[in-house]
């Protein structure tokens, strides 16, 4: 029977875990198995006598040199030697290699994914040593430390998902305050492949006296992730030990949507970017009962500049009650939203474009600051849900309601925070 020992592999240079990976010994010939994900090692094509390995994003073999091992050498004594340098191997000489324990049930490694076999060990080194890594996401960079503002951007690339499963992606900002200087500095120390920390002038103070501020912001994330309460649920829970964020009035949680969610070519996407600033200003903001539910999901009435973009062409519509009438004339339709678009171009409101051709997203920034992986999955679920909702509807067919049920029922995230029993 095959013998098996888990082991980890961490940069020579650094330290940095990165990635978990199997020691085989099978008929006398050793080779090591490494999720693709985590390093991809040449001799892809090995094959482990009778054993098939299995993981998301795919499995790299390489068989190692074992002239020098004795056949009595166990994956323990193996290892030894590769540490020391007695038994040489190119590739696996640029990590520190560490014994992680020996695989209990040989069989059971046929039918289980090599996720499943570290999940132990994931998660105690990301609680442990402040190594936070999120497997979907590729690591060729490690983000760590505090940096200025949009430092980040400039000078790194992001991390991308492994797998995509929408046209666009979404971002996170998160402002928070650490609870004190020993926990900023275990937040910005985190080594991370799915987040930076940085400065942002609107939090240089804050009435409640704390002074150590964060801007925590996010890779562009794959929007079921960025809507999903487990994505969340690890990272809020340590950050909530750490850091505040609700009842400072300085704190945000904004959120930037890929462009690519309105269509597939500029013209379509400027055509539904009308019609989503025309369905917030005029069926969100200007109808009480929804502005209502909008003040609930995103923790705050009103935004940074106090209001939403308008325009006048649309309030005189409304004004005489031909709203509808009017979206219904392409011509004028356009005249209209064009204006009103444009304003979201000239303020930071609660939907801003300003970034629309720099960074290609559309920043939605009425959230307010909160640690909740509730609170963060709803507000992208409902941002998200409100783009798919107008380029899927004509504006004669808007309907709060109907945008509202839809949500509500397809997010339990959203629907959370209008239960009557929130125990429920």
């Amino acid at each position: 029977m095959p013998s098996i020992l888990k082991i980890s592999l961490h940069n020579n240079a650094n330290g940095l875990l990165k990635g978990y990976a199997l020691l085989v010994k099978a008929q006398q010939r050793f080779f090591v198995v490494v999720r693709t994900s985590d390093i991809t090692l040449p001799g892809q094509g090995a094959l482990v006598p009778g054993m098939t390995f299995n993981a998301a994003g795919g499995v790299s073999i390489r068989e190692l040199d074992s002239s020098r091992a004795e056949a009595t050498d166990s994956p323990e004594t193996f290892l030894l030697g590769l540490r020391s340098g007695e038994i040489g191997d190119d590739v696996l000489s640029a990590y520190r290699l560490e014994n992680r324990g020996v695989l209990d049930s040989a069989s059971e490694v046929f039918e289980q994914n090599l996720d499943d076999i570290f999940a132990v060990e994931l998660n105690s080194d990301a609680l442990a040593s402040g190594i936070l890594i999120k497997r979907g996401y590729t690591q060729n960079e490690t983000y760590s430390g505090f940096s200025g503002y949009h430092h980040n951007r400039r000078v790194h690339r992001y991390n991308t998902p492994i797998s995509n499963d929408r046209p666009y992606r979404i971002g996170v900002e998160l402002e928070v305050y650490a609870r004190s200087e020993d926990a900023y500095n275990k937040i910005t120390r985190s080594r991370t492949n799915w987040f930076q920390c940085e400065s942002d002038a609107s939090l240089s103070g804050d009435p409640a006296g704390t002074s150590w501020p964060i801007e925590i912001k996010t890779i562009p994330l794959k929007p079921s992730d960025a809507t999903s309460l487990e994505f969340w649920k690890e990272p809020m829970a340590k950050l909530a030990q750490l850091a505040k964020s609700a009842g400072c009035s300085t704190t945000g949680l904004h959120v930037h949507i890929g462009k690519e969610i309105l269509g597939a070519t500029e013209p379509v996407r400027e055509e539904n970017l009308n019609k989503l600033t025309f369905f917030y200003s005029y069926f969100v903001e200007e109808d009480p009962d929804a502005r209502e539910k909008n003040k609930i999901i995103c923790g705050r009435a009103q935004g940074y500049c106090g209001g939403h973009s308008k325009g006048n062409l649309a309030d005189f519509a409304k004004s005489v009650g031909v709203l509808s009438q009017v979206a219904e004339k392409p011509a004028a339709f356009k005249q209209m939203t064009d204006e009103i678009k444009s304003a979201t171009r000239a303020m930071r409101g609660d939907i801003n474009v300003g970034n629309w051709s720099s960074l290609g997203t559309i920043e939605f920034r009425k959230g307010d600051g909160r640690i909740s992986k509730t609170r963060v999955a709803a507000i992208c679920a409902w941002w998200e849900q409100m783009c798919l909702y107008v380029i899927n509807t004509h504006p004669k067919d808007y309907s709060f309601d109907s945008f509202f049920n839809k949500v509500c029922r397809d997010y339990p995230a959203v629907a959370y925070f209008f239960q009557q029993d929130e125990e429920a």
